[in-house]
């Protein structure tokens, strides 16, 4: 069945394109840490797709603030991708390589825990690890792509998103980041 009732004669109107450039906004979601967030003991999972061309541009995957010297971060770097404790205005990075390439989906995981220090997990591969086993400096909030104090915004998409209040086993890891 067919249903002409919204047909109006005429001719459709031309489009016109606007000849300004127009920036979208990036896609920021923010949780509260309490109860979701795990400082001594934390996994995350996540699908991401960069939107965007960013280069060499430093953006925020995920990330928990305290203050600029003080927070827990995935990022990249348009070289690396990295799992950082800030503490006391020192980073602590796990890192392994990986050019975003806009539309093209990623599986990652991170460990921050007291036991194992940090690690970084990409398309079943393990990262290089950093041993500093210091709790996760954790803020009131914890944000999806942003730096956690809503800049260096990642504009990707964020899915299949999971938080585990404990560090997950290597195995546990490369099973949940394979494509």
């Amino acid at each position: 069945d067919v249903d002409f009732n919204m047909l109006v004669a005429g001719s459709i109107a031309p489009v016109t394109p606007i000849p300004v450039s127009v920036t979208t906004a990036a896609d920021v979601l923010q949780y509260v840490s309490a109860g979701n967030i795990n400082g001594n003991a934390l996994s995350i999972t996540m699908s991401l797709t960069p939107g965007t061309a960013l280069g060499s541009t430093t953006v925020f995957h995920w990330a928990s603030f305290v203050d600029a010297s003080n927070y827990t971060a995935i990022l990249s770097d348009g070289t690396n991708l990295i799992a950082r404790k800030r503490i006391n205005a020192a980073n602590h990075d796990a890192t392994i390589a990986w050019a975003r390439t806009v539309g093209v989906a990623v599986k990652l995981g991170s460990r921050f825990d007291t036991t194992n220090g940090i690690d970084i997990f990409l398309l079943g591969t393990k990262g290089t690890n950093d041993a500093t086993t210091t709790a996760s400096q954790i803020g009131t909030n914890f944000q999806h792509g942003a730096d956690g104090n809503d800049a260096n915004q990642d504009y990707s998409m964020h899915r299949f998103f999971n938080a585990y209040p404990v560090g997950l086993s290597d195995s546990r890891f490369l099973a949940l980041t394979t494509p």
